[in-house]
């Protein structure tokens, strides 16, 4: 797999590169009236059509710089019944590269080394808890800042009428 989201692989009768450009793509979600992700989806969880994997393996043949008559022999003469587990593989294949890149760029090392090296700092951090704990509760009433009373405002009475703010050594607060 390489940064420009071509990946070269065995599959039918050799190794052959694939790549599915925005004009690949394009054409994908029109033969398959679906969006790219939908599709990457059908791929990867099973529910796919026959014809998703042929067309991604055709079109990604012709993006890998194959003439698209002899992308299509191929496709007709190697993604039949017989080979549908090795076919939907290399379509997986084929349109993960085409999505996500290639797993081993800089970019992706560089953002996994920032999650690892955060992950560890939390780990060393004195009191931290992991996110996916809940905050110890207390056992005691909860107080919130709406109960607290500021400068000279009245504090309400049991008694019916207002209480004013008590005084500290003869001035009022």
């Amino acid at each position: 797999m390489s940064g420009d989201g071509s990946i070269t692989r065995t599959w039918g009768d050799g190794e052959h590169t694939f790549r599915l450009r925005i004009g690949e793509l394009r054409e994908l979600e029109e033969k398959r009236d679906a969006g790219s992700f939908v599709l990457y989806q059908r791929l990867a969880n099973g529910t796919c059509r026959f014809d998703d994997i042929r067309e991604t393996l055709r079109l990604g043949l012709i993006g890998g710089g194959m003439a698209p008559s002899l992308a299509l022999g191929l496709v007709a003469k190697h993604a039949g019944p017989t080979t549908f587990i090795e076919s939907l593989q290399a379509a997986q294949a084929v349109i993960s590269a085409a999505l996500f890149g290639d797993p081993s760029d800089m970019v992706g090392k560089i953002a996994a080394g920032i999650l690892a090296s955060t992950a560890t700092s939390m780990e060393d951090a004195p009191n931290s808890q992991p996110s996916s704990e809940p905050a110890p509760q207390s056992a005691g009433p909860s107080t919130t800042l709406t109960d607290a009373h500021f400068g000279s405002s009245r504090l309400p009475s049991t008694a019916g009428s207002d209480a004013t703010v008590p005084a500290i050594n003869g001035r009022s607060l």
